[in-house]
């Protein structure tokens, strides 16, 4: 994980407070101020034995943002979060829980448009030390356009000896997408996203993408490529079968985002069915859509029981 190293710019202890006990509660408590760049972060936490002779670490931040650590990132999101981590007597580590609250997450696509706008929620974690294994217990998240329930999981490598790359898989139960049609009404849906990371090209490797709804599916597979010149995408989806209004639904604005406008406005009603969907960008084409050519966006999407609007005086079909 060294591509994401990070980046403070500078931090410094404002304030710190150490207290200790002693005799059958011997523990001790720390709690201060740290200023990272600009911002001013409390901070405390706390070590403490049980009475079987185990030992609890509990730790709590409020509140960081993502530019504090990672100062040339264009993710904008601010978080806080709390760990409770118990040891048995002997000090190995077991079974511990987190919580991060997660507020005003923008992840941008390009320059002017929006992956992810206007996040929040509470992730719930437990972090397993035998396992080497984040868990991500049910966890609601809400953005401008959706909300979801959200699962998962991240497989970590037990040293820097193991061969296996850090994998990972988000399950979105009980999605409601609000998309192109009636924001009024919610569409609701399952979403799967599940893979690996390869460290050596810095990318993000989709063994599985998929979008289940009532009546349709999307599934697929690709590619996220990290370079100085921007990601570099490759993706391959088919959709057996879905009705026209669900793409519309589910179809995202920084995706070519002339097409997505013409179908909105264009073509109502019918089916798609056995429709393909390609894309390979190269590092620096992503969201320039002028230079997109066959090579770079293939779409193929056979549309049934469709009325098509026209321009002008010409009949619609």
């Amino acid at each position: 994980l060294d591509a994401f190293r990070i980046d403070t710019r500078s931090a410094e202890f404002v304030q710190l407070r150490i207290e200790r006990t002693v005799g059958n509660e011997a523990g001790a408590k720390l709690s201060g101020l740290l200023k990272i760049n600009e911002t001013d972060v409390p901070f405390s936490a706390s070590w403490m034995p049980e009475e079987d002779g185990a030992k609890r670490i509990t730790m709590s931040v409020d509140r960081l943002t993502v530019a504090d650590l990672f100062s040339r990132s264009g993710v904008k999101a601010g978080f806080k979060f709390d760990i409770d981590a118990p040891f048995d007597s002997d000090g190995n580590p077991k079974e511990a829980i987190a919580r991060l609250d997660v507020d005003g997450l923008d992840v941008p696509y390009v320059k002017g448009r929006t992956l992810v706008k206007s996040g929040e929620g509470v992730l719930n974690l437990r972090l397993l030390p035998e396992k080497n294994q984040i868990e991500l217990d049910p966890s609601g998240m809400r953005f401008a356009s959706s909300e979801a329930e959200l699962v998962g999981g991240l497989q970590l490598p037990r040293n820097a000896e193991d061969a296996q790359p850090p994998r990972f898989e988000l399950i979105a139960n009980e999605v409601a997408a609000y998309g192109l049609v009636n924001g009024d009404k919610r569409l609701r849906a399952a979403m799967q996203f599940s893979g690996h990371w390869e460290a050596a090209d810095k990318a993000i490797v989709a063994d599985r993408i998929a979008i289940k709804t009532p009546v349709g599916l999307m599934a697929g597979d690709g590619r996220l490529t990290f370079a100085e010149n921007g990601p570099a995408a490759k993706v391959d989806l088919q959709i057996g079968a879905m009705p026209v209004m669900q793409l519309k639904q589910f179809w995202p604005d920084f995706l070519a985002p002339k097409v997505r406008e013409w179908i909105s406005d264009g073509v109502t009603g019918g089916d798609i069915k056995d429709a393909v969907v390609a894309i390979n960008f190269p590092s620096g084409l992503l969201g320039k859509d002028d230079l997109y050519t066959e090579e770079h966006l293939a779409v193929s999407i056979p549309i049934s029981g469709s009325r098509v609007i026209t321009a002008g005086a010409i009949p619609h079909l």
